[in-house]
């Protein structure tokens, strides 16, 4: 087909050709849950669970979807998956009763895929279970969170051993999580030391790991501490260097409230931690 323009005719009709073209939209962007879900509904066995509010943002060529699980505590890595639960609703069964339940929206591309799980809800009743609000059950609750950053000096007011060394700048450590009864999962927790120390992080109580070290000169995030970890335990954050004075942090898990954090120094050829200076 052969076109008979003049030349402004011709520069009028590419111009309109161009312009008619279609902007090519990129899909390629890599998929983000900027936003867990949350659990809505009646915690009886029959009632129907929604997840709502969770967000997806990247590519609308990700695929997505959810997973639904069953815990029988409070410790967020003893749940079970429940199979052919892949929606934004579940209807509860007797095999959900007695657990507490959490959701994760999902979305996958290629080889990228992103997360976020939901919050725990509180037990999942029969209908014939008292307390459950005029058959109603409840609704979901979400832990309570806490941040816990400020130190708290303990231990005797000693004196301090003349031309005893101080670690400079302080040790700064940050625990972020949600607590609940039986147990607390720290989301975060780092450890800020200065150059030249050594960090050392024991475990005592009901531990799954019972000493791990992390790196000074930077803010180190403890990452095998953060976990679901049992009320009654306890953490012990030790900075040291040779002839200087040790600072040493205790973390206590508690029930249904924040870690208990108590900040004391230990004198090099001492047993017994003090008072840090103000």
């Amino acid at each position: 087909m052969f076109l008979n323009f003049t030349r402004g005719g011709l520069v009028a009709a590419v111009a309109t050709i161009v312009l008619a073209v279609p902007s090519v939209v990129l899909a390629d962007d890599p998929p983000s849950v900027t936003r867990a879900p949350d659990i809505e509904g009646n915690l009886v066995v029959g009632s129907t669970l929604h997840a709502v509010h969770g967000s997806v943002s990247g590519s609308s060529d990700a695929a997505t979807g959810y997973t639904w699980q069953r815990c029988n505590d409070e410790d967020f890595e003893d749940c079970s998956t429940i199979s052919k639960a892949t929606t934004d609703t579940y209807t509860l069964t007797s095999a959900d009763a007695g657990f507490m339940m959490r959701v994760t929206l999902w979305a996958v591309l290629g080889d990228d895929s992103s997360r976020k799980t939901s919050d725990l809800t509180a037990v999942v009743k029969t209908s014939g279970d008292s307390g459950g609000g005029g058959g109603g059950g409840g609704t979901t609750t979400p832990q309570p969170t806490f941040t816990s950053t400020t130190p708290v000096n303990v231990g005797p007011a000693a004196a301090f051993p003349s031309g005893s060394k101080f670690l400079s700048p302080r040790p700064k450590i940050a625990l972020k999580g949600k607590y609940g009864s039986a147990s607390t999962r720290i989301t975060s927790f780092t450890v800020k030391a200065p150059k030249g120390s050594g960090v050392a992080i024991t475990c005592s109580g009901k531990c799954v790991i019972k000493r791990t070290t992390v790196k000074s000169g930077r803010t180190s995030h403890v990452k095998r501490f953060e976990r679901s970890i049992k009320v009654g335990t306890k953490l012990t954050v030790t900075v040291s260097r040779k002839g200087y004075v040790s600072n040493v942090t205790v973390i206590t898990i508690r029930s249904k409230r924040s870690p208990l954090r108590a900040d004391s120094c230990l004198v090099p050829g001492r047993t017994s931690t003090q008072k840090c200076p103000s």
